[in-house]
């Protein structure tokens, strides 16, 4: 596309052409937009977005040394690092557009769709948002997908894969060039679908501007990433903004119990309401009555082998067999089922799809099977992830004890901390308060924090700061039949502790643990 073309199509949005592009000077052909100079090749629109520590107009000169052929600048006339940008060497051979400051993510956003030929809107995309259950839930319908014999691509926490397209974890909603050029790669692969996490973080500085959502899903909404946003009310507004990406006959699934969710998408041109019941009755019972549809699911029987359910509503009728684990895991195979019937697959077909999806690594993953004891790993990283997985437990390992290995992560909501021992110290039996990624912070004073939250609701912990030792004397603690549960890490492979990514791997610890026993 022209530079001159891109810049018509983006108007709307008060894209100013200051050179070239129909603003006198050349007119290149643009390749791909990218957002990080390393990755510019000869040809391409390199955006210089401002950023929270780093102004990506400092990489200009870096840019145009990799060959760009145009650039999206903040207004120079109101961001003095963008006048300064247009100093810098080979600036004035390439065409420079410029969008306010305070737009330049989602103008970026939507010039990244339009260089990469829309890619959203030649496959079906869902994304699911909400502090829990993200990665289950897009582990879920893509798996189902699969088994569909149905060609998607998945993205989110542990990275990317589809026709065309895999790389490893790294933000839970990764860069906007690195979205647009993912779904592109996968349509071009032969894919029908592609399924997103949407992250608050992601959703806030504009990472899936540019693509247009088929479909989307709202999981549940607790305290967490209040670092960043603030207070729980910013961070369920960020989550709201899912539904600027909706097309226009798209639907938002939310929970139907969450009064905060509804406030947040008043503008959803289309809402259904989920819920979990038992036996009909339940807090999903009576859906907002703003939904324009409902989908109930009702638990049929939960124990360690799987779950059974059966889910209605408006749209049809089907019943689940899984071998999931936990309510909460009912939850999200309610929401996948929605899902996939909002993207087209037929009821039966999602329905025999989930029976066989086994969801996302290091979610309520066993590990060592073949030990005289249940030991799981999982990611719950907050006080309403920790109280579901442990609830989970609860129920399917009726009378056994419950050990815990557990901590909170350095450099985040530190207001989660004394929560997070408080959730464990309710339900568990005992626990070992340790080290999850300290990052700069000081590993005795974050778990100092988390054991006293243990400790006020009457359960007093043991502190590890070794996150090795601490799963090892978990383990030599354990009688038959007990169940340990190491939170906090899941699927991750390493340990940051000050600024160093160290290998580790809580369910390799856990099983050469237990080999010890032997």
């Amino acid at each position: 596309m022209r530079a001159s073309e891109l810049a018509r199509r983006l108007r709307p949005l008060a894209v100013r052409a200051a050179r070239g592009a129909g603003g006198g000077g050349d007119d290149p052909e643009l390749g791909r937009l990218r957002l990080h100079a390393d990755r510019v090749v000869p040809g391409d629109l390199f955006a210089a977005l401002p950023g929270r520590s780093v102004d990506g107009h400092a990489f200009v000169g870096a840019a145009l040394g990799r060959g760009a052929a145009g650039l999206l600048l903040a207004d120079p006339r109101l961001h003095p690092a963008a006048k300064r940008a247009l100093d810098v060497p080979d600036a004035a051979g390439v065409a420079v557009l410029t969008a306010p400051p305070d737009a330049l993510p989602r103008v970026a956003g939507e010039a990244a769709h339009l260089l990469a030929a829309a890619p959203s809107e030649r496959l079906r995309v869902a994304a699911v948002t909400g502090t829990n259950g993200k990665t289950t839930v897009v582990h879920l319908v893509h798996q189902a997908l699969a088994a569909a014999g149905e060609a998607a691509l998945r993205m989110g926490t542990l990275g990317a894969a589809g026709p065309g397209v895999r790389f490893g974890p790294r933000e839970t909603t990764p860069p906007g060039d690195l979205v647009h050029d993912a779904l592109a790669r996968a349509a071009v692969g032969g894919a029908r679908y592609a399924v997103l996490e949407a992250s608050s973080h992601g959703l806030d500085q504009e990472r899936l501007a540019g693509v247009r959502l088929a479909a989307a899903a709202w999981t549940n909404l607790s305290r967490d990433h209040l670092d960043y946003h603030g207070d729980v009310a910013a961070y369920a507004r960020a989550k709201g903004r899912i539904v600027e990406l909706l097309a226009d006959d798209a639907a938002l699934l939310l929970p139907a119990a969450d009064a905060a969710a509804w406030r947040a998408t008043a503008a959803a041109p289309r809402r259904l309401a989920w819920s979990l019941e038992e036996g009909g009755v339940g807090p999903g019972a009576s859906p907002s009555r703003a939904a324009a549809g409902v989908v109930r699911g009702r638990l049929l029987a939960l124990d360690a082998e799987g779950l059974r359910l059966r889910v209605e509503g408006d749209l049809g009728a089907a019943r689940l067999v899984s071998p999931r684990v936990g309510r909460h895991d009912a939850e999200n195979l309610v929401v996948a089922w929605a899902l996939l019937r909002l993207l087209g697959v037929d009821a039966a077909a999602a329905a025999a799809g989930l029976a066989v999806a086994s969801g996302a690594p290091g979610r309520l993953q066993r590990v060592a099977p073949e030990a005289p004891f249940r030991l799981y790993v999982d990611f719950a990283h907050t006080p309403d992830a920790l109280a579901r997985v442990l609830a989970a437990l609860r129920e399917v390992h009726r009378g056994a004890r419950i050990g815990v290995v557990f901590g909170a992560g350095g450099d985040r909501d530190p207001g989660k901390r004394p929560r997070m021992g408080e959730a464990v110290g309710r339900v568990a039996d005992w626990c070992i308060v340790t080290s999850d990624n300290p990052r700069s912070e000081d590993p005795a004073a974050v778990a100092a924090a988390v054991a006293a939250g243990v400790r006020s609701v009457g359960l007093e912990p043991e502190v590890v700061l070794d996150r090795a030792e601490a799963i090892a004397a978990a383990v030599a603690r354990l009688a038959p039949g007990d169940v340990l549960l190491v939170a906090g890490k899941g699927h991750e492979t390493t340990q940051e502790i000050a600024g160093v990514h160290h290998p580790f791997d809580d369910r390799r610890v856990l099983e050469e643990a237990c080999s010890c026993l032997r």
